[in-house]
């Protein structure tokens, strides 16, 4: 075998590699020829809920688990990229995917670093959000149900009932922030309380009116892979 000594300068940092040879035949069988054996790639660990896109190349696409964080391992040769998530996915409508430089070397730690690509809701996100609690609320008071549901999922709001009808009004709806929980699940929860009016029966079965404060604890909001927003709890 044998080696070659290479030296290099990648993003303004002198990189000195040793790669290994070794021999593969000869040419007109008397020059020697040789083929490289040492790896250059390496290992990159890249976390990203939105895909994987290195330079104009999608790697891997949005992960299907909306709370998965896209965990991969990529192989880079030395070089310097520029990784970030999938462009063209329906959920860059909501979410903004970082963008992070590597410079992959193949030096004895070129390119060990590990990679996360953090997201941030877009602007439109918060008013769309805004708009679905508005709905969603407005639907559980619709219901007439003194503990209402909508899909399956518990309402706001509620009270006690005699006869478990209720009369609601809503007087405000509640401020919200959105936070980005995990991957692509997002929780949405109230800074400032909205309020309802409520017409309903009592333990004596008399009819009287109340308001209520509509509060948000905590609610988990996904984005789908089509860029759809679906309330997951």
């Amino acid at each position: 075998g044998a080696t070659v000594r290479a030296q290099y300068s990648l993003d303004g940092v002198a990189v000195t590699t040793v790669m290994r040879l070794e021999r593969s035949g000869s040419t007109f069988g008397v020059f020697p020829t040789w083929r490289l054996v040492s790896n250059l790639a390496r290992q990159v660990p890249v976390s990203s809920p939105t895909g994987i896109t290195i330079g104009d190349t999608v790697l891997t696409e949005v992960p299907a688990d909306s709370s998965s964080f896209g965990n991969s391992t990529v192989y880079l040769y030395p070089g310097i990229y520029e990784i970030t998530g999938a462009k063209n996915s329906p959920v860059t409508k909501w979410l903004r995917s970082s963008t992070e430089r590597l410079a992959v070397t193949s030096g004895a730690t070129g390119g060990s670093r590990s990679i996360r690509i953090t997201v941030t809701p877009t602007a439109g996100l918060a008013d769309e959000v805004t708009k679905m609690m508005h709905t969603l609320i407005d639907d559980c008071a619709k219901t007439g149900a003194a503990r209402p549901q909508v899909n399956g999922g518990r309402c706001p709001f509620s009270t006690y009932s005699s006869d478990d009808k209720a009369t609601w009004t809503v007087i405000s709806y509640p401020e919200l922030k959105v936070d980005i929980s995990s991957g692509r699940r997002l929780d949405v929860s109230s800074t400032k309380s909205g309020s309802v009016q409520v017409t309903t029966k009592g333990f004596s079965d008399t009819p009287y009116t109340t308001t209520d404060s509509v509060t948000i604890w905590s609610r988990s909001l996904a984005i789908n892979l089509d860029g759809t927003l679906a309330w997951a709890g």
